[in-house]
């Protein structure tokens, strides 16, 4: 179970470092999630990988500005799914909310997973079941599949709503651990993500026979192998499965400012453990602005790579005034890798930019 492809709208691990207020989208889109209260990561409790987001209960929660991509009931499939260890049975996991008569919110309600929402004034859907035991891990999902939809808990069909044709977006931010009625999450909360496709193969029915199959471990990307290290704090890595060795793979490396722009100077490193050749670079940023990235490479021995190491000669990639760009031409770039390289990634100027992501297309040789 991969669980991360181009379908993937959200994906948040939730990994880092005790005590953290930041977090990466890594589902390539660049949603920035933003921190409320004493909203923090915490080590000491997860589901999957070495942390999870902790909330209080009383203030705490997550903010991701307006994006099309939470308009989880539109015309196409669409799953919502997370993990969730509450100390309270009335909580709300995930929703958006503009007033009382325009909101959607999955939760409990006194136990009863519930996923209501609204659009206008009455309830355009309404369904609840089973119940969240307190004190453990449980997973939660929505499933949409044409105009059926299901909710699940810990793989089971708990509820059921069908003929749903109301695919009104609500142009509001996107709130996790907390809703419309104000009841914050006490506990944590691990691998949030919205999947525009019917990830879990969901068939939801009145009957409420469906099952779908529990994650059993953290979401990968689509033949895709996670890399984090303390050195990137602040980043997330990809390298796609390489066992065509004729394709095209991508290493893709986000810098996250984490609220403020990025900053210039050394992003972070990666080793590269096979022979390669750099086909293009594409750089993606939150939003218009500015950034110049240099690339240094080196053999591990001669860790750190130094500015002398720079691949790129005077084709830096860069991003002027725009909120992307691309170049397969590489103007006198050093393009090929070998196995056991360092790729260091250097900020040399930026403005306005909070988050940027650098994609190499290699070729394995």
């Amino acid at each position: 179970m991969s669980g991360i492809d181009t379908n993937t709208k959200l994906m948040l691990h939730l990994n880092g470092d005790d005590a953290d207020t930041s977090t990466n989208d890594s589902s390539g889109n660049l949603h920035i999630a933003t921190f409320v209260g004493t909203a923090e990561i915490d080590t000491a409790d997860k589901q999957f990988g070495p942390s999870s987001l902790l909330l209080d209960g009383d203030s705490d929660f997550l903010t991701i500005p307006d994006s099309t991509d939470w308009n989880i009931l539109d015309p196409t499939d669409n799953t919502l799914d997370l993990w969730v260890k509450l100390a309270e049975n009335t909580q709300e996991f995930i929703g958006q909310f503009i007033d009382s008569a325009n909101f959607w919110t999955f939760r409990t309600n006194v136990g009863a997973l519930s996923f209501i929402w609204r659009n206008g004034g009455g309830d355009a859907i309404s369904i609840s079941g089973g119940s969240v035991s307190l004190n453990v891990w449980n997973h939660v999902a929505m499933c949409k599949v044409g105009t059926d939809i299901g909710i699940y808990l810990n793989g089971v069909q708990v509820a059921y709503q069908g003929s749903f044709t109301d695919t009104n977006d609500l142009a509001t931010i996107l709130h996790i651990g907390v809703g419309i009625n104000n009841q914050h999450v006490n506990g944590w909360m691990d691998e949030i993500r919205i999947q525009e496709s019917n990830f879990f193969s969901a068939s939801p029915n009145v009957g409420l026979t469906d099952i779908i199959t529990v994650p059993n471990k953290e979401y990968t990307g689509d033949r895709n192998t996670r890399i984090r290290g303390s050195q990137l704090k602040d980043s997330d890595v990809t390298v796609d499965d390489l066992s065509d060795l004729t394709k095209i793979e991508d290493i893709n490396f986000v810098i996250d400012g984490g609220g403020s722009v990025i900053s210039t100077g050394v992003a972070g490193d990666i080793e590269i453990s096979f022979d390669a050749e750099i086909q293009q670079v594409t750089l993606l940023s939150d939003q218009t602005g500015s950034v110049v990235i240099d690339i240094f490479k080196d053999e591990f021995s001669n860790f750190p790579p130094v500015v002398g190491d720079s691949i790129t000669a005077s084709a830096k990639p860069t991003i002027s005034a725009s909120n992307k760009s691309q170049d397969s031409t590489l103007t006198s770039w050093t393009k090929d890798i070998t196995a056991g390289d360092i790729l260091r990634f250097n900020v040399d100027s930026v403005s306005t930019i909070e988050r940027c992501l650098i994609n190499l297309k290699i070729k394995r040789c």
